[in-house]
């Protein structure tokens, strides 16, 4: 910034300069012009046959003209100059701060001066993870609950079981320690609380403004609420979220490892 400051004062004082060497020419040539027609218009007005009246007239107002223009000549070109010295430094200021920051802005310099290459650098560091990065990070997170589900209760376990080879006692007695051990996990993790407090198979009364979100309206529904029906299903809604972090597992597939124990 004090540089380009400094480039712009400097630029002034030239054109200053330039301009006034030209004005001064200029003005030296036409107060010499002046000065000449008007020591031609003096035999005239000086004749010893004197003119008419008319021709008289006419020389006197030339000879005024020149005489105004003589006086009020230095004023009106030192004013045309020094406008044209202003308009030609503000056109040369505005174009060379657009030609600096176009240049700053596409070959930025680093604290050694070396120009750096922006293409270069998008490359080198992308500003976030790639397309297939997201999906792997998407699987991950979509198969956690169920990897969760298989670690704390063996779920998958007893759903991938063939139960036509056990009898109603041995799977009633799988199911009670799957349920338990599920049962503490969700609990554990996400918190389900019921959206409707009432007990299913009672009669609830559904005001006007619900979410239709969390609720759910079967049967004949008609014209605007409130609406009157019988609780079928009380609904879930998440109360809390306190899910560990993913794995370290590179294959977003895996749900659970294998186990093998080392005699």
């Amino acid at each position: 910034m004090v540089s380009t400051r400094k480039t712009s004062f400097v630029t002034l004082i030239w054109i200053i300069i330039w301009i006034g060497l030209i004005g001064g020419i200029i003005f030296i040539y036409m107060d010499r012009t002046i000065e000449l027609l008007t020591n031609q218009l003096k035999p005239f007005v000086m004749d010893a046959q004197k003119p008419s009246s008319h021709e008289l007239m006419v020389i006197t107002q030339i000879k005024l003209t020149l005489e105004s223009l003589n006086e009020f000549f230095p004023y009106v070109l030192f004013a045309l100059f020094f406008s044209a010295s202003l308009l030609l430094w503000l056109c040369i200021r505005f174009h060379a701060v657009r030609v600096i920051r176009k240049l700053q802005t596409e070959v930025p310099e680093e604290p050694t001066g070396k120009p750096v290459d922006l293409k270069a650098k998008k490359t080198e560091e992308p500003s976030g993870p790639t397309k297939q990065e997201r999906k792997r990070n998407e699987r991950f997170r979509s198969l956690h609950l169920i990897s969760l589900l298989q670690r704390e209760g063996r779920l998958l376990d007893f759903l991938n079981e063939d139960l036509e080879n056990f009898n109603n006692e041995q799977i009633g007695a799988a199911v009670r320690k799957i349920h338990a051990d599920c049962q503490s996990a969700i609990q554990k993790y996400i918190g389900p609380k019921p959206i409707m407090e009432q007990n299913e198979g009672e009669t609830v009364s559904i005001d006007p403004g619900f979410d239709p979100s969390t609720i759910k309206m079967t049967g004949n529904v008609s014209g605007k609420p409130p609406f009157k029906g019988t609780l079928q299903h009380r609904g879930w809604r998440c109360s809390k979220f306190e899910m560990p972090g993913l794995s370290n597992v590179k294959d977003p597939n895996i749900i659970s490892p294998a186990e093998i124990e080392i005699q």
